[in-house]
């Protein structure tokens, strides 16, 4: 990623930290801003140095040698700025060693390790100077006192701001930049104040390589008369991650030619299924894997030709198919060795993701199994994540391997956003990706094109790779997720285009409304990652979102069914698509004792109908293991009255009904006929939106609740002496 250092405001610095200050790494830097502490770490390895303007480069190179050694890199941002990587094992005592050759020699005039922000993404450094800006009531006055105070200075009035100065500090000031600014601020005399940060801003993740203007599908510009976006976005994905090289894909195709320029150390040991050997490389007539590779993994910002979707992650090459002599447009491969390319992938190659850029044209049912195999047993467990191509014919019909169940079935769009001429479509399509015009690497000797390392070519062939890339990408990010929740986030992310009609509810699709030419949607890599990123936070779970739903919520003999409203819908026994796969009960009180079973749960008496208020608590876990706060309640324990209170339906869309009926213990019994009782409905501000009384001395009250804004509502029941609460969802 390249990124440019600039400064807020003036350029010159003087002084950071005072002269008998001892440095540390402080891990709670702070600043103010619209009246709240955001808060910052620091780097452990990463100082940026300020020289003075006048300072030569053999000045410079002197005393940046003198404190770094030669397994340290130093980069070079210009105005006099040096950035030093330091080895990873820095010590406390190597950042003093820094701090001390600073305030020695008069030619640095700035050190400062790099800021974090909460993220743990680098936002820049300090300098020398602070920005504030007066209240209307501040005068100048009262801003050169506290100047003086502090053993500061104003270095200017900015021109654009009357009621805005940049001030600096010195050697023998008070604090360094940030604390002289956060001081100001307390004073109470100022509308802001902050640090005037050198910051690091990005302008983009565009790679270097030559011919990265060639590839559309990663970067639409119209370059080929399509549509500005029509593509996956991959240069916003990349400010997210560019892959690990610890997760690999497996390219089952024709062999991969290794020792290509633009794939030289992203192709690892694979295996020749055709021979039991390790040899993978293709033959003169072979450049279909080496094409599809390049699409995945093609190295990038090394000046040369393209950028593969994951070019920071490997491909492992698995040699299944052999290209006919004088017939490039066929290969043969042998069912045998197709199962046992896809076995090796992910026993022996510990692969994550396979790519099958090939069609056969009967279902087998050795490879189906292989396929089960992958899926089930594949990355301890977690399955590896199975892509394949829907094939090229424009019919009405998904190709074999794809049309497995268990396998990500692409389909190709077009420049335009829309379904390529020839891509097939139908019941089982998942979703399209770029297919048409593709530009990769080719054959370095007799491949598509013999005058070139590169080609265009088309198909759906190459689109199935930029999914599997981006399977990759995201199991970067988290190499956590099953092949299943990979899947999931790879549809429930793409864009929804083809001008035509996405349907919800289709049988065998279950990530998204679909659309029988365009699957999910056209694949959108940044979205894709920024779901990534979010899919386990603690923060998902938050007990916060939480709602808990009880029958009445009062404990009887026959117990109290509990369950679990999270963001508006109910968690059933299984796992539910707000990522939730257990929940855990606890009753705090000894006359409730809880019963559970998968993740619902049933409250009983302990010791019999005795009254009163239980207390309980709820939390849930997400598919990543991340458990939420607990979530406290109470429930009522039978009730002295002998009637227990029933609300339905919940959640509610027109009535809301409230009916008192007998308690367990009660119910044979002989008991008043009139139940005289009230209720109130209130919102989250605590208004109160529907009241009433049983006037007619009936055992039942409704609610019409068509009016009101879908959420939570709070039920408060008085009867006689006793106030029954219980939460409400309205909505559809």
């Amino acid at each position: 990623m390249r990124k440019l250092l600039i400064s807020l405001f003036l350029g010159t610095v003087i002084a950071l930290f005072l002269l008998n200050a001892q440095y540390s790494i402080a891990q709670d830097l702070s600043s103010y801003y619209q009246g709240k502490k955001q808060f910052y770490q620091t780097s452990e390895n990463k100082i940026v140095v300020r020289f003075r303007k006048e300072a030569t480069v053999s000045v410079k190179n002197q005393i940046l040698h003198s404190l770094v050694n030669e397994k340290e890199q130093v980069g070079e941002a210009g105005n006099g700025i040096s950035i030093i990587v330091l080895k990873n094992n820095t010590s406390k005592e190597k950042i003093q060693h820094f701090i001390k050759e600073y305030k020695n020699n008069d030619e640095v005039i700035s050190i400062s390790p790099i800021l974090l922000n909460q993220k743990s993404e680098e936002i820049g450094a300090l300098t020398e100077q602070f920005i504030v800006r007066l209240k209307t009531n501040t005068n100048i006055t009262q801003l050169q006192r506290l100047v003086t105070q502090t053993r500061t200075q104003i270095v200017e009035q900015y021109k654009y701001d009357k009621q805005t100065y940049i001030l600096a500090v010195n050697k023998n000031s008070q604090g360094n930049a940030l604390e002289m600014a956060n001081l100001f601020y307390e004073s109470g005399l100022f509308e802001w104040s902050e640090p005037d940060f050198l910051l690091f801003i990005d302008k983009g993740c565009i790679p270097n390589d030559v011919s990265f203007n060639q590839q559309w599908y990663l970067r639409n510009t119209q370059q080929f008369g399509g549509i500005t976006d029509a593509d996956i976005d991959a240069e916003q994905a990349w400010c997210i991650t560019t892959g690990s090289s610890s997760i690999k894909v497996a390219v089952l195709d024709d062999g991969i030619q290794s020792n290509h320029p633009d794939l030289l150390g992203n192709i690892l040991l694979g295996y020749n299924a055709t021979n039991g050997t390790n040899n993978t490389e293709p033959a003169g007539s072979e450049p279909h894997g080496t094409f599809v590779a390049g699409i995945i993994a093609a190295r990038a910002n090394n000046q040369e030709g393209i950028a593969g979707i994951a070019y920071n992650n490997r491909v492992v090459p698995i040699k299944v198919l052999t290209a006919v002599t004088n017939l490039d447009t066929m290969s043969t491969a042998f069912g045998s060795a197709l199962v046992a390319g896809i076995d090796w992938a992910w026993h022996q190659g510990g692969v994550d993701v396979m790519n099958m850029s090939f069609r056969i044209g009967i279902n087998i049912q050795n490879i189906e199994t292989a396929i089960q195999r992958a899926i089930t047993q594949g990355r301890g467990g977690k399955g590896c994540v199975m892509v394949g191509i829907t094939h090229n014919q424009n019919r009405n019909g998904i190709s074999f391997p794809a049309s497995n169940p268990n396998m990500i079935a692409v389909g190709a769009s077009n420049p335009f956003d829309e379904k390529a001429s020839f891509s097939n479509y139908g019941l089982g399509i998942d979703i399209v990706a770029p297919g048409e015009q593709m530009f990769s690497t080719d054959l370095t000797l007799q491949g598509y094109n013999q005058f070139s390392n590169y080609d265009f070519q088309s198909g759906t062939s190459f689109a199935s790779p930029l999914v599997a890339g981006t399977a990759a990408l995201i199991l970067s990010l988290n190499p956590n997720l099953t092949q299943s929740q990979v899947r999931r986030i790879i549809e429930l992310t793409a864009e929804k285009k083809g001008g035509n009609v996405y349907q919800s509810n289709v049988p065998g699709q279950p990530n998204g409304t679909w659309n029988q030419f365009m699957g999910h949607g056209r694949l959108d890599t940044h979205q894709a990652l920024l779901y990534t990123q979010n899919y386990c936070l603690p923060t998902s779970v938050s007990s916060s979102l939480i709602s808990v739903s009880g029958q009445g919520m009062t404990v009887t003999q026959s117990g109290l069914n509990l369950a679990v409203i999270y963001n508006g819908s109910f968690i059933s026994s299984t796992p539910n698509s707000q990522n939730i796969d257990q929940v855990e009960w606890q009753s705090l009180s000894s006359s409730v004792y809880v019963s559970q079973s998968g993740i619902t749960a049933t409250a009983y008496l302990s010791n019999g109908c005795v009254g009163g208020i239980a207390n309980m608590r709820v939390r849930v876990r997400n598919i990543c293991g991340l458990w939420s706060d607990w979530r406290m309640f109470t429930v009522n324990v039978c009730s002295n009255s002998g009637f227990r209170f029933v609300y339905s339906p919940n959640p509610t869309s027109e009535v809301l009904t409230i009916t008192a009926v007998p308690t367990e213990e009660n119910k044979n019994l002989t008991i008043a006929a009139e139940v005289d009782f009230e209720v109130k409905l209130i919102d989250q501000d605590g208004k109160v939106v529907r009241e009433g009384k049983n006037q007619n001395k009936e055992k039942k009250l409704s609610f019409d609740v068509k009016g009101l804004k879908e959420g939570t509502y709070y039920l408060h029941i008085l009867y006689g002496k006793e106030i029954e609460k219980h939460q409400v969802l309205v909505g559809k």
